[in-house]
C-alpha cells in the first residue's frame, strides 16, 4: 500500500489546461490554404511529393523550405526530403510523427471533470495535421542528433514498454438518485472494459514481449473506472500465467471516479517467453462492487533484438549511448519522440550487418522511435482547408448541417440554403441567418477532430460578440455507442460509421442524449441554463430536410388564421389507478394555464380508460381539424406510449393533418431518444411529409413524473401564462421555461438531468402561437339561423335566432367590443339592427341575436351579414376574418297548431282543435283538418274537416274514451297552397287521460321514436325500439410454409379494413407475428369486442404471447409451447374465453402439427373444430378456424388446403372474409324540450316488465332548460315511477327535457317505456291578427290612417297581468322608428282584444312599415310565433310638394342691392303657400344670417331665441312671419342672408348703414319731364326729417310752386322716390311754359337745417339748388 497512487496522470495536467479555457485560440490565417491530414496510429508518416501535387499544390513554384505542419493548433516540426534545393520532386517528401488520437479535446467537454479514459477519445481515433505554406518565413524542422560516435559506450538493452487500451464498452458515468445521470460529461463517463463485477477476475495477457532481462524498473500503470456507486476494493496481480497471480496491490477508490496506478513489477512476474498476464479482481466491502479497466501499460527491460524488426521503442536514461541492430540501415528510419511536436532525425549508419545509432545523450532521457520503412504510414490523400471568418459575421440564427444536407432535393438544388433563405425571409421570421457546415467546424474548432468539441467551442467563442436567439442542428445524429452488424461482427459507431445505413450528420452533444449540453455554460451570469434557443431536425440527408422545410414553410405561411391554433390536446395515461388520475391531474394544472385569460385556450383531455398497459386513443379526428399543441403525461418509450397514437407516417391510421402541424410535448421517459438506429415515433411525427407535427419535445432518459410535471408547469407558464411572451418562438419559450425551471427547483442532478435530457425535435424558430393581438373570427359553417322553440323556420315564426360561434384565436383582451346584423330580404330590402356591445371573448363564446321575423316579407332566400368589432376598438391581427354572411331559406309555411299542443294532455271528451294560418290574409283560405288514433292516419276512426278562415280555425270534436288513455294525432293544410307555401301536414298528438292533470305525455311508440334516440331506432315489425346494429368485418389471409415468393411475413388479419400486423421496416410499433405459431382472435359475441384471453403485462410490449399492432389483439401461441411438456397457455387461452364468443384461429408459416399432443385437438374443438380435420392436417399446412366457444365438434367453419390442386397444402393460400352484427347495450332517449310552465308539479313514468333487460338498470335524468336555451341537469338516475317536481323554479326553468338511459350490459333488447309523463300548470297562448283593407292604405300627407287588430287567447289558461302592445312605424327611405306601446287588462281564457292603430300622417311622406308585437315576451306564453306580426309597408303617404315664397322687407319696403337703411331698420321675412296642407308651425328649416363686411367676419346666424326676433307661426287666415330689427347697427356695409328649406332658392341682399341724418342723391325723375317728374333722393340717420319742402323757381328766382312733406307721401331712411308727381303747374293750377327751372330743397329736423352731403349723384344738385327740364 506504500506504492505510489495518483488519479489520472499523464496527459491530465494538459486536459486541465484546455478544459480551462474557454475557446481554442486562432493558430491559422483566413483566406489561406491548408491541407488537412489524418492520422489514426502512433509513428511516423511520410507525405510523397506526388501526394502534394494530387492536392493541388505547384511544385514547381513551391518553396518547401515555407512548408509548416501544425497539430491542436501547434506548429510541429518535420523533415523535409529534398527541400534544400528550395523546391520538391519526384522522389521527396515530408515525414512527421502522427499521433492516434486520444482525450486531449474531450477534456474541454467535462468541464470541471476529466475523462475517464486519457488514452481513448470518445468519438474517434483519427486526429489531424494541417499543412500550409507559410507567407513570411519558413517552417519547423527536426533537429538532427549528430553522427554517432565509435567511443560512446553501446547498450546492450533498453526499457521497452506494451500498453493496451480498452474501448469494449461506452460508460455514462456517475449515476444519482433514482439512477439518473447528468448529460454533461461526468466522472466514469467514457469508454472502457467491460464491466468486472465483485469476484470476478478479468486477466489482461502481454505476449510476445521479447526478451525480457532482470534490471531497470518494471512496472504496471493501470486506469481503473467506478461502474457503482459502492467503495470499490481491486485487487491486482501479475504472474506467469493466470494461476500463479502475485497481489501487486489492493486498489481503494469511491464510486464512479477514476484511478490511476502504478504498480512494481518483479523479473520474476515474466516468464522466460516473455509474456506476462496482469488480473484485476473487484473485491468491495459491499454485496456490489463494479469496475472496468480504461488501459494498463507495463514498462520492462529488454534486450536488443537480434533480427530485423519493424518496430521498436527504446526509453535509455541521461547518458551518452549507442545501440546496434539488426538490419539495413537504409530500410530505417528512427526518431528521438520524448516530445512528440519535436522529434529530432536521428542519423542511421551501417556497420556491417548491422545499424547503428546514438541511443542517448548526457543531458536527458531519450525516447526513440525506430520503423522499417514499410511500416511508416504514407500520406495519399490531403484534404484542402479554408478557414473563415466567422466572428465578423453577426446573426442571431445559426443554421448547423453537414454537406450532405447541402445536396439537391426535389424542389431545391440546395435544400440547407434554401432553409437559411426561408428563415430570413419575412415569412420565416426575417432572421439574419449564418449557415455552419459540421465539417468546416471540426476543422476550424475542433483542430480537424470530428468531435461536438467543435460546436461547443465555435458557441462560446461566437455567443459573446453577437448573442444569436436560436440555434438549428439541422442533421440527424447518431451515439457513439450505437451499434450495427456488418459481416457477421458487431461495430461501435465510433469505430466503423460506414456500417451504419445512415451517417451522424451533426453530433449530439452529450449522454443521455442531450442538445441543451451546447448553450448552457455560455453566459456568465447564467452559466447553468440554456443561453440559446436550439431544436434540431432529425434528417438523414437533404431530401429528409426538404420534407421538414416544407412543413416548416406552411406553418410559417399560415400564420394566426385559423381557430383550431388556440386548440390542445392533453392526454393522459399511466399503468395504475393511481398514475391515472396523478397524472390526470397534472394534465387539469397545464390546462388551467391554457385556458387562463391570456391564452383562453380550449384543452380536449383524452384519458386512458383502464390500466391497461397500452391502450389505443384515436387522436385522428382532432388533430386532421388541426390542434396547436398536444401534450402527454404518462410512460414512453422511443417507439411507443402507453397511450398509443400511431406513428403519423401509418397509411393505416389516416393523420391527415397537412398544413395544421401542432407542437407535441411528451411526458414520460425516453421518447425524444432519436439517437440510435431505431426509426423512432418522435422522428416519425417530425419527418413525415404533409402530416404529423412541426416539433416534438421529450425527454431522451429516464423522468420523474414530479419533475416533468415541474418542467410542463414552466413551459405552460412561459407559453401561455403572459400576453407579451405569447408570440414568441417555440425555442424562446422552451429556453426561457429551463431557466426558471433550473432556477426554481435547483441543481442537484436529478432536477438538473430533467432540462438538459428535453429534445425538441423541430425548429426552434416556429412559434407555438403566432399573434400577440386578438382577432376575432367567424366562420359561416359555426353560424345558423333557428328558432327559439327549435321548430322550422317559416313565415309564422315570430322571431329568429341567429346563432354564431365568436371566436378570438389571438391573445385575449379585456375590452368589450361591438357586432352588428343586418339581413336582406329576397325582395332586396336590407333591414340594419343595432350594434349590440358584448365583453371580450378570451377564445370561444357562443352567442345568440334575436331577429324579428314577423311578417317582414321573409319568404325566400334571405341573407344575414355578422360584423363583429364593428367599431375597430380592439386593435387585431387582422380584420379579413370578421364579417360573414350566411343564407336561409324561409317558406311561406302552413298552418300552426295552438291546442292542444304537441303531447299535451287532454282531460275532457269535449275537445276543440285550434290552429292559426300566418300573416295578414285579405281572403279567407280554405284548411283541411284530420284527427285520427292512428300515427298513419288510416284507422276507421279518422274524421276530416275543411274550414274558411282569415286567422284561426275551430274545430270542436268529440274524442273516444277508454280503460286508459287514449292517443290522438292531429294534422292540417291548406287546401291549395300558394307558391312558396309547403304542400305538407302539420302534425301533432295530444292523449285524453280521463281527469288528467294539465301536462306532457308520451305513451305509443310513434311518439317515442320522434324524440332524440342514441343506439336506438324503432322496430316496426316488434312494435318497439331496439339496439342499433354493430357491424364489424374481418379477414384473414394466411400462407403454407412453402409457397414460393411468400413466407409467414406475409400473414394479415384485417380487422374493418384495417390491417392488424404490420410489417414495415420505419415502424418500430409493429411486430410480426412469429413463424410457427397460430394466431387467435377473440371478439364478444354481442358486442364485438376484441380481447386477449391471456392478458399480456408490461410495457413497450415485446411479450411473445401476442402479435401485431398495439394494442395488440392477436393472441400468440407459438408451435413449441404447444408441443413442450407443462406449457398451458392453450389450456389458458380456451378456459378465459367466454362461452358463446367469436373466436377466429390461423396458423402463422410453419405450424409442426404432427407433434400436438391430444390436449391441443381437444381445446380446439371446444371452439367447435372437427378432430378429424385437425389430425388430417400435415406440418407447414395454412389452416383457419372460425367457430364459438361452446360449439359442438365440427360445427365451425374450417378452411383446409384444397387436396385438389396440384401443388400440396402447404404450398397454398388460404384467405377467409366475413361480417359479424352485434349491439352495444345502452340507449338514450331524449325528448324535446317540455312547457313552457308556471308552475312545475310532478313527473311520472312506467316501464313495463321484460325478461330482455333489467329495468332496475335503467334511469331518468331530469334536466332544466333556461330561457336562453341554457340546459343544467337538475336530477339524476332517477328510477322513481313517481317524483316531485314543485321545487324546480319555473321561472329559472320554464323548460324541461327528460332523458333515459339504459345501461343494462346483459340485455339483449331495450327497456319497453309504456309512458312518461310530466304535470304542470301551463301559460296562456295568445294569437294576434289584423283585419287588413287592402294591401296599403294611401294617405295624403295630414291624413289619419286606421289599423285594426285582435289578440286572442287560445289557451285554458289565463294571463296574469295586463296586455301590453308594441307598435312600431318605420319609414322606409330613412329607416327612422317611431315606437308606441299600450297597456290593455289581462285577457281570461278566451277572451280577446280588439283595438285599432291611428297613424298620423302629418309631417311624413312615403311608405311607412307597421309592426306589432303583442305581449312581447314579458308574460310566458306557449309560442311567441303568433304574437308579432310585420306587415310590411302599410300605409302610403303622398307628401306636400308646394313651395313656400321667401318674402323679405326691410321697414316693410323692399330694396335693392346695396340701398341704405336705418340703423334700427326693422327686418320681415313672410312665407306664403296659399297650395299647403300643413301650416308651417315652427322655425324649423328657416335660418337668418347676417354679415358686416370686413376682412375677418363671417355671416352669424341668428337665433331665434334672440330678444330681437320674434316669429308668429301660420295659421288659416296669415302667413308665417318673422320680424327682426338687428340695429343699432354702425356705420357700414352688410349682407343679410334668409334660407328656408322649403323654398327654391335663400333671399340675399346687401345694404348700407350711415348713422348721421344726411340727405343726398336728390334730383327729379324724369329729368327732362313733359307730363310729371317725381322726386328721388336717400335719407340717412335715425329718423325722418320733421319738414321737407321743395321750391319750384323759375330762372329769375320766382317761385311758382311750393310742394310740402305732407304731399310727398311715406318717407323713410334710406332711398327715397315720392308718391306725388309734380304735373308742371303752378299754384294756381296754370300749367307752365317749357323751360328750364330751379327747384330748391329745404330740410329741418328738430328745428335745424339737415346739412346735404354730397356724393357723386349730387353733381347737379349743389347748395340745395337744382335744375330740372319741362319739355311738353
Amino acid at each position: 500500500m506504500g506504492l505510489l497512487k495518483r488519479i489520472l496522470i499523464i496527459a491530465l495536467v494538459l486536459f486541465a489546461v484546455g478544459s480551462s479555457q474557454a475557446q481554442i485560440a486562432r493558430w491559422y490565417n483566413y483566406g489561406q490554404d491548408y491541407y488537412k491530414i489524418k492520422t489514426a496510429k502512433d509513428g511516423v508518416h511520410r507525405i510523397p511529393a506526388e501526394s502534394l501535387e494530387a492536392a493541388g499544390l505547384n511544385l514547381n513554384s513551391l518553396d518547401p523550405r515555407k512548408l509548416s505542419l501544425y497539430h491542436r493548433g501547434k506548429e510541429v516540426a518535420i523533415f523535409v526530403e529534398g527541400e534544400a534545393d528550395g523546391q520538391l520532386g519526384s522522389g521527396d517528401f515530408i515525414e512527421f510523427y502522427g499521433l492516434r488520437n486520444d482525450a486531449t479535446l474531450d477534456s474541454l467537454l467535462y468541464r470541471d471533470k476529466f475523462p475517464a479514459n486519457p488514452y481513448f477519445n470518445l468519438h474517434s481515433d483519427s486526429t489531424a495535421f494541417f499543412l500550409t505554406v507559410k507567407s513570411e518565413g519558413t517552417g519547423k524542422r527536426m533537429l538532427e542528433r549528430a553522427d554517432v560516435s565509435g567511443s560512446i559506450p553501446e547498450i546492450t538493452s533498453f526499457e521497452s514498454s506494451r500498453k493496451v487500451v480498452f474501448g469494449d464498452q461506452f460508460s455514462l458515468g456517475a449515476s444519482y438518485t433514482l439512477g439518473f445521470r447528468l448529460s454533461s460529461y461526468d466522472n466514469g463517463e467514457g469508454w472502457m472494459s467491460t464491466v468486472i463485477t465483485k469476484g470476478a477476475v478479468r486477466n489482461i495477457t502481454f505476449e510476445n514481449l521479447g526478451q525480457v532481462v532482470n534490471g531497470g524498473n518494471p512496472r504496471l500503470v493501470i486506469g481503473l473506472t467506478g461502474r457503482s456507486g459502492n467503495p470499490h476494493l481491486v485487487r491486482i496481480g501479475a504472474g506467469r500465467n493466470a494461476g500463479t497471480q502475485r497481489v501487486l496491490q489492493e486498489a481503494i477508490f469511491e464510486g464512479f471516479s477514476s484511478l490511476e496506478l502504478e504498480v512494481p513489477l518483479q523479473f520474476l512476474d515474466f516468464d522466460p517467453n516473455g509474456n506476462i498476464v496482469i488480473s484485476v479482481s473487484p473485491q468491495g466491502p459491499e454485496s456490489a462492487d463494479n469496475i472496468s479497466i480504461t488501459y494498463a501499460q507495463i514498462y520492462y527491460q529488454k534486450s536488443k533484438p537480434s533480427v530485423d524488426f519493424l518496430s521498436e521503442e527504446i526509453s535509455v536514461p541521461a547518458a551518452e549511448s549507442r545501440i546496434s541492430l539488426p538490419g539495413d540501415a537504409a530500410a530505417y528510419r528512427a526518431f528521438e519522440i520524448t516530445d512528440p511536436s519535436n522529434p529530432e532525425f536521428l542519423n542511421i549508419t551501417q556497420n556491417g550487418s548491422l545499424f547503428v545509432l546514438q541511443s542517448g545523450v548526457a543531458t536527458e532521457a531519450s525516447k526513440i522511435k525506430i520503423q522499417n520503412l514499410s511500416e511508416i504510414q504514407t500520406v495519399d490523400r490531403l484534404e484542402r482547408v479554408r478557414f473563415r471568418d466567422y466572428l465578423s459575421q453577426s446573426a442571431n440564427y445559426l443554421l448547423v448541417g453537414h454537406r450532405e444536407l447541402q445536396k439537391a432535393g426535389t424542389e431545391f438544388e440546395n435544400v440547407l440554403e434554401a432553409y437559411a433563405s426561408h428563415r430570413a425571409s419575412p415569412t420565416g421570421g426575417s432572421y439574419d441567418t449564418l449557415t455552419l457546415l459540421m465539417e468546416e467546424m471540426y476543422n476550424q474548432y475542433a483542430y480537424g477532430e470530428e468531435s461536438p468539441v467543435a460546436l461547443y467551442n465555435f458557441l462560446k467563442e461566437y455567443y459573446p460578440a453577437h448573442r444569436p436567439s436560436h440555434v438549428l442542428l439541422a442533421g440527424r445524429a447518431l451515439a457513439i455507442y450505437s451499434t450495427a452488424r456488418e459481416a457477421g461482427v458487431t461495430y461501435f459507431y465510433r469505430n466503423r460509421p460506414s456500417a451504419f445505413p445512415f451517417q451522424s450528420l451533426v453530433p449530439v452533444a452529450g449522454y443521455p442524449f442531450s442538445d441543451n449540453e451546447y448553450v448552457v455554460d455560455l453566459d456568465p451570469q447564467n452559466p447553468n441554463v440554456p443561453a440559446i434557443a436550439i431544436g434540431r431536425i432529425p434528417a438523414k440527408n437533404a431530401q429528409e430536410l426538404e420534407i421538414y422545410l416544407n412543413k416548416a414553410v406552411e406553418k410559417d405561411e399560415l400564420g394566426l388564421s385559423e381557430p383550431w391554433q388556440k386548440e390542445l390536446i392533453h392526454l393522459g395515461g399511466g399503468v395504475s389507478e393511481f398514475e391515472l388520475d396523478r397524472y390526470f391531474s397534472f394534465l387539469n394544472g397545464f390546462k388551467a394555464i391554457a385556458e387562463s385569460d391570456f391564452l383562453g385556450g380550449n384543452v380536449t383531455t383524452y384519458r386512458k380508460r383502464s390500466n391497461n398497459v397500452v391502450e389505443v386513443i384515436d387522436i385522428t379526428g382532432d388533430l386532421n381539424e388541426g390542434r396547436s399543441l398536444v401534450t402527454f403525461f404518462g410512460h414512453g418509450s422511443p417507439t411507443i406510449l402507453d397511450i398509443d397514437i400511431g406513428f403519423a407516417s401509418d397509411p393505416t391510421i389516416n393523420y391527415q393533418n397537412k398544413g395544421k402541424y401542432p407542437i407535441m410535448l411528451f411526458n414520460g421517459c425516453d421518447y425524444g431518444s432519436a439517437f440510435g438506429t431505431n426509426y423512432t415515433q418522435g422522428e416519425d411525427w417530425v419527418m413525415t411529409a404533409d402530416k404529423g407535427a412541426s416539433g416534438i419535445l421529450a425527454n431522451s432518459s429516464i423522468g420523474v413524473d414530479v419533475f416533468l410535471r415541474r418542467y410542463s408547469e414552466q413551459f405552460y407558464l412561459e407559453a401561455f401564462a403572459d400576453s407579451a411572451k405569447i408570440f414568441r418562438t417555440v425555442g424562446e419559450i422552451k429556453r426561457t421555461a429551463e431557466g426558471n425551471f433550473v432556477n426554481r427547483y435547483g441543481l442537484n442532478p436529478l432536477n438538473y438531468s430533467h432540462m438538459e435530457q428535453m429534445i425538441l425535435l423541430g425548429d426552434p424558430a416556429t412559434r407555438l402561437f403566432p399573434a400577440d393581438k386578438p382577432d376575432y373570427y367567424l366562420e359561416e359553417s359555426e353560424a345558423r339561423i333557428g328558432t327559439f322553440e327549435n321548430e322550422p323556420i317559416t313565415t309564422l315564426t315570430d322571431s329568429l335566432k341567429l346563432t354564431f360561434v365568436l371566436r378570438n384565436i389571438g391573445i385575449t383582451s379585456s375590452d368589450s367590443i361591438h357586432y352588428k346584423v343586418s339581413r336582406q330580404l329576397a325582395d332586396g330590402t336590407v333591414i340594419n339592427y343595432p350594434e349590440i356591445q358584448i365583453p371580450a371573448t378570451k377564445r370561444l363564446d357562443t352567442l345568440f341575436f334575436t331577429i324579428p321575423n314577423v311578417e317582414v316579407n321573409s319568404a325566400g332566400e334571405n341573407f344575414f351579414e355578422l360584423i363583429v368589432n364593428s367599431k375597430q376598438e380592439v386593435e387585431e391581427m387582422s380584420l379579413t376574418n370578421n364579417q360573414i354572411r350566411i343564407s336561409q331559406f324561409i317558406s311561406l309555411s302552413g298552418t300552426l297548431h295552438l291546442s292542444p299542443k304537441a303531447y299535451a294532455i287532454e282531460n275532457s271528451t269535449n275537445a276543440e282543435l285550434i290552429g292559426q294560418i300566418p300573416g295578414k290574409n285579405e281572403t279567407e283560405r280554405i284548411v283541411i283538418v284530420q284527427l285520427d288514433t292512428a300515427a298513419s292516419f288510416n284507422s276507421a276512426y279518422r274524421k276530416e274537416i275543411r274550414i274558411p278562415t282569415k286567422g284561426i280555425f275551430n274545430w270542436p270534436v268529440e274524442l273516444l274514451t277508454g280503460p286508459d288513455s287514449v292517443t290522438y294525432f292531429w294534422r292540417s293544410k291548406y287546401q291549395e297552397p300558394r307558391q312558396g307555401e309547403t304542400d305538407s301536414w302539420t302534425t301533432t298528438s295530444f292523449s285524453y287521460i280521463s281527469n288528467g292533470p294539465e301536462g306532457w305525455t308520451q305513451r305509443v311508440l310513434p311518439q317515442f321514436g320522434e324524440n332524440i334516440l342514441n343506439n336506438l331506432e324503432v322496430n316496426s315489425n316488434a312494435s318497439r325500439l331496439k339496439y342499433l346494429d354493430q357491424d364489424l368485418g374481418f379477414e384473414v389471409f394466411t400462407v403454407g410454409s412453402a409457397v414460393d415468393s411468400l413466407s409467414f411475413r406475409n400473414t394479415q388479419f384485417f380487422l374493418n379494413e384495417v390491417p392488424q400486423i404490420i410489417d414495415n421496416v420505419n415502424n418500430a410499433n409493429s411486430r410480426l407475428c412469429p413463424n410457427g405459431s397460430l394466431g387467435l382472435v377473440t371478439f364478444q359475441q354481442k358486442t364485438l369486442q376484441p380481447y386477449l384471453p391471456v392478458p399480456v403485462p408490461g410495457f413497450d410490449i415485446l411479450d411473445g404471447r401476442s402479435c401485431g399492432r398495439p394494442p395488440q389483439l392477436i393472441q400468440s401461441i407459438r408451435n413449441a409451447w404447444i408441443v413442450a411438456p407443462g406449457r398451458t397457455i392453450l389450456d389458458d387461452f380456451t378456459e378465459n374465453v367466454e362461452e358463446g364468443d367469436f373466436v377466429v384461429i390461423f396458423t402463422v408459416g410453419g405450424v409442426n402439427f404432427d407433434d400436438w399432443p391430444d390436449q391441443a385437438y381437444a381445446r380446439l374443438k371446444e371452439f367447435g373444430a372437427s378432430e378429424v380435420t385437425l389430425r388430417n392436417l400435415q406440418s407447414g399446412d395454412p389452416y383457419i378456424l372460425y367457430g364459438r366457444k361452446g360449439m359442438k365438434p365440427g360445427e365451425a367453419l374450417e378452411i383446409i388446403g384444397n387436396p385438389d390442386f396440384e401443388v400440396p397444402s402447404s404450398q397454398q393460400t388460404l384467405s377467409f372474409k366475413t361480417e359479424l352484427t352485434g349491439y352495444i347495450s345502452e340507449g338514450l332517449i331524449i325528448t324535446p324540450q317540455i312547457g313552457p310552465a308556471r308552475n312545475w308539479e310532478a313527473f311520472v313514468q312506467e316501464i313495463n316488465d321484460r325478461p330482455w333487460i333489467q329495468e332496475e338498470e335503467t334511469n331518468f335524468d331530469i334536466i332544466g332548460i333556461k330561457s336562453n336555451g341554457e340546459e343544467e341537469v337538475l336530477l339524476t338516475e332517477v328510477t322513481d315511477s313517481q317524483l316531485d317536481l314543485s321545487f324546480i323554479n319555473s321561472e329559472v326553468y320554464p323548460y324541461l327535457r327528460l332523458r333515459y338511459r339504459m345501461q343494462d350490459a346483459e340485455s339483449t333488447d331495450p327497456a319497453d317505456l309504456n309512458f312518461w309523463q310530466v304535470n304542470y300548470t301551463g301559460v296562456p297562448e295568445g294569437a294576434l291578427m289584423v283585419n287588413p283593407r287592402s294591401e296599403t292604405v294611401k294617405l295624403i300627407e295630414g291624413q289619419t290612417g286606421i289599423l285594426e287588430y285582435e289578440f286572442v287567447n287560445v289557451s285554458r289558461n289565463d294571463f296574469l297581468d295586463s296586455i301590453q302592445v308594441n307598435w312600431e312605424i318605420t319609414n322606409s327611405q330613412s329607416r327612422q322608428v317611431e315606437r308606441f306601446s299600450k297597456k290593455f287588462p289581462a285577457l281570461k281564457a278566451g277572451e280577446r282584444l280588439s283595438e285599432t292603430i291611428e297613424f298620423n300622417s302629418v309631417g311624413k311622406n312615403g311608405s311607412y312599415e307597421i309592426e306589432i308585437f303583442a305581449n312581447p315576451r314579458i308574460q310566458l306564453e306557449q309560442t311567441f310565433r303568433n304574437n308579432q306580426l310585420d306587415l310590411g309597408v302599410y300605409f302610403e303617404v303622398e307628401g306636400d310638394d308646394s313651395q313656400d315664397i321667401l318674402d323679405v322687407n326691410f321697414d316693410g319696403v323692399y330694396i335693392m342691392d346695396g340701398d341704405i337703411v336705418s340703423p334700427t331698420v326693422m327686418i320681415n321675412a313672410i312665407l306664403k303657400n296659399d297650395q299647403a296642407i300643413l301650416l308651417k308651425k315652427d322655425t324649423v328649416g328657416l335660418d337668418i344670417f347676417l354679415k358686416r363686411e370686413c376682412e375677418s367676419c363671417d355671416f352669424e346666424r341668428i337665433n331665434f331665441s334672440n330678444p330681437n326676433l320674434t316669429w308668429t307661426p301660420a295659421s288659416e287666415n296669415t302667413d308665417f312671419r318673422v320680424a327682426f330689427q338687428p340695429g343699432p347697427l354702425e356705420d357700414g356695409l352688410y349682407t343679410l342672408r334668409v334660407q328656408n328649406e322649403d323654398s327654391p332658392e335663400p333671399y340675399q341682399v346687401n345694404f348700407e348703414v350711415i348713422n348721421e341724418s344726411q340727405i343726398t342723391n336728390f334730383y327729379p325723375y324724369p329729368n327732362p319731364f313733359s307730363t310729371s317728374v317725381r322726386f328721388v333722393f336717400t335719407l340717412t340717420g335715425t329718423e325722418i326729417p320733421d319738414e321737407i319742402k321743395i321750391q319750384i323757381m323759375t330762372v329769375t328766382g320766382r317761385v311758382v310752386r311750393e310742394i310740402l312733406q305732407d304731399e310727398l307721401g311715406p318717407i323713410r331712411i334710406g332711398n327715397n322716390i315720392t308718391e306725388y308727381a309734380w304735373d308742371g303747374r303752378d299754384e294756381y293750377g296754370d300749367q307752365l311754359a317749357n323751360g328750364v327751372y330751379i327747384y330748391r330743397v329745404l330740410i329741418r329736423k328738430n328745428g335745424q337745417f339737415m346739412e346735404h352731403r354730397p356724393s357723386a349723384g349730387d353733381r347737379a344738385f349743389k347748395q340745395g339748388y337744382g335744375k330740372m327740364y319741362l319739355l311738353r
